[in-house]
């Protein structure tokens, strides 16, 4: 148990695109697999709400402001074993948003790299296992489920 988190997928309708980040990653390390993985921006609550947390972290790791963020679902990854619950959201953005670069928190000693790709690229990804954060496979899924309503800038019923 390490706290719940929210994570949440930035779609740029104009570019049907979206904002990932590339992480270091201890535990797929561990396990033998490639340590740097692509991601939508998350991070925990540290006791904040999960739409203040997110755009935090949004900003923090993409350089992207987010001001009207979508709440979806929440969802545990491994209830078998993990208390964690991770609140997914969306918001569209564009490239007047990125007020920062991103990359990271210094202090926290975070490096992150900002990775902006077609939709319909990062979700072949999935498939071909260069992305497999199940949150990201979500959010990828359900932007994929969504496709038609978000490149209108229509936030999904």
């Amino acid at each position: 148990d390490h706290g719940s988190g929210a994570t949440i997928l930035l779609y740029d309708a104009a570019q049907d695109s979206v904002v990932l980040v590339r992480q270091f990653r201890a535990a797929a390390y561990v396990a033998g697999d490639p340590a740097f993985m692509l991601e939508t921006p998350a991070g925990l609550l540290d006791g904040e709400a999960p739409a203040g947390a997110l755009r935090r972290e949004a900003i923090e790791e993409t350089g992207y402001f987010v001001e009207d963020v979508h709440y979806l679902f929440d969802s545990y990854a491994s209830p078998g074993t993990l208390t964690e619950k991770v609140s997914l959201f969306f918001a569209f953005v564009s490239p007047t948003d990125r007020v920062t670069d991103g990359g990271g928190v210094d202090d926290e000693t975070e490096f992150v790299g900002v990775v902006n790709l077609p939709l319909e690229q990062a979700f072949a990804m999935i498939r071909s296992g260069e992305i497999n954060d199940s949150k990201t496979v979500i959010l990828l899924q359900w932007a994929m489920m969504n496709r038609m309503a978000l490149s209108q800038c229509l936030v999904p019923a």
